[in-house]
């Protein structure tokens, strides 16, 4: 189809663009960024007067159950989500509902969101077979069957195993994913340690867990001379020790999420099992120290962590209630919010860590606005607020510690491949013919 969005402001961290215009997108492609443009004949126009309008939104931390758990994610149920949210590529991360260890787990991926799906999916591969930490997966096989990264989204305590690990994907071209936590000074805490955890009476994990590991990392970055991204970043030291590895030359990036942002440990109180995610909540000196490294660029990129879980995950005893916050539909809005409308974030830096800046660090189609790019395109309205409100999430999960709360900038239009997948509220029916190719 072709489309042009009128009157928006046009925001495109690639171009240093921003300004008031019109975007046209023609066969799946952006055709024109310009003032004026002539409509072609056909075209469908939309009036994004009002509304900011840059490359769609890419999120590099979601996980799907199916076909183990479709209680919870499904490809479809995601996809919906993904579009509501604004985001037009996801990235599949291995769990152990689908441990994506093999390329039949990532072709069905494929395969299932060319049938189902609305936005781009794309996968990483597991480190290692069976999320165990112990022998690395045919690494070769999957990241020619399209494994966009590496990493088993758990952490990988063998560090002679990562070394070979970063020392492969050097082989391949793609980056290492690493969640920072030493198991063994974690073990058993289902919180960050502190006042907090001692009050509640529960067992805490220590912000040192997240460093060591990070230390390791980093030093196994610069033997390996690969690139190494750290998934997510949630205490103040972690981000001093990624400053300055950067500042040293050393290939690593990282990213966090919304609610290491937005909230601290004392979100638990009350025994808040909605609050209870992996890595834990932090303290506030964290939650500073992560602004100011998305601020100066320290950490590359917000991704949602997305962990959509039943009502039975959660509705138990803390102790015994799973890990992880359904965010794909809140990423947008909650990063608007309290980066721009509170924290004062250029919008051209909103954008670069939504969208620019993900799909550069894994290699990703978009990002961008440029002609003969992909017309993957999100728009977002900075005027409406609302509140978030799980019933409506498109997403199986409602585990949202968010609920009721007032946000501005909830994406409007997402457009994928062209195609309109969300448009003022409403999804569009999958397939997208987009993905079909």
């Amino acid at each position: 189809m072709t489309l042009l969005i009128r009157n928006g402001r046009v925001l495109d961290p690639s171009q240093e663009l921003d300004a008031v215009c019109d975007l046209l997108l023609e066969e799946g492609r952006v055709a024109a960024c310009g003032e004026n443009l002539a409509s072609p004949p056909g075209a469908e126009v939309y009036d994004a007067s009002g509304l900011w309008v840059f490359p769609g939104v890419v999120d590099l931390h979601v996980h799907i159950s199916e076909p183990t758990r479709a209680d919870r994610e499904t490809v479809a149920s995601l996809s919906r989500a993904a579009a509501a949210g604004g985001v037009t590529t996801a990235v599949c991360r291995p769990n152990d509902d689908l441990p994506l260890d093999n390329i039949t787990l990532a072709e069905f991926l494929h395969s299932k969101n060319r049938r189902e799906g609305l936005v781009r999916l794309q996968p990483v591969a597991a480190l290692t077979r069976g999320l165990r930490g112990e022998s690395l997966t045919d690494v070769g096989d999957l990241v020619t069957g399209g494994a966009v990264a590496l990493g088993d989204d758990r952490p990988v305590m063998n560090s002679q195993v990562m070394r070979r690990g970063l020392e492969y994907a050097r082989t391949f071209g793609v980056p290492v994913l690493s969640f920072a936590q030493d198991e063994s000074l974690a073990a058993g805490g289902v919180m960050n340690e502190g006042f907090v955890s001692t009050a509640l009476g529960l067992r805490g994990i220590p912000w040192s867990a997240e460093e060591v590991m990070v230390i390791r990392d980093v030093i196994l970055a610069r033997m390996s001379r690969w690139r190494i991204h750290l998934s997510p970043v949630t205490v103040a030291g972690s981000v001093e020790l990624i400053r300055r590895a950067k500042a040293d030359g050393i290939r690593v990036t990282c990213d966090t999420s919304p609610h290491y942002f937005w909230l601290t440990e004392r979100a638990v109180e009350g025994y808040n099992t909605y609050a209870k995610v992996a890595p834990p909540l932090r303290g506030e000196r964290d939650v500073e120290a992560v602004k100011a490294g998305l601020a100066d660029g320290t950490i590359d990129a917000v991704a949602s962590h997305h962990v959509p879980l039943s009502i039975v995950d959660k509705d138990v005893e803390f102790n015994d209630a799973a890990f992880g916050i359904a965010g794909i539909e809140t990423l947008v809005p909650l990063t608007y919010t309290a980066l721009v409308e509170q924290g004062g974030t250029a919008p051209l830096d909103f954008v670069r860590l939504l969208a620019t800046g993900p799909a550069s660090l894994f290699g990703l189609g978009g990002g961008t606005l440029r002609p003969g790019a992909p017309a993957d395109v999100t728009a977002i309205d900075v005027a409406a607020r609302r509140s978030v409100a799980a019933g409506s999430f498109f997403s199986r999960g409602k585990n949202t510690p968010f609920e009721g709360r007032e946000v501005t900038g909830w994406p409007v239009l997402t457009v994928v491949g062209g195609e309109v997948v969300l448009k003022d509220g409403r999804i569009g029916s999958p397939p997208n013919p987009a993905l079909a190719s």
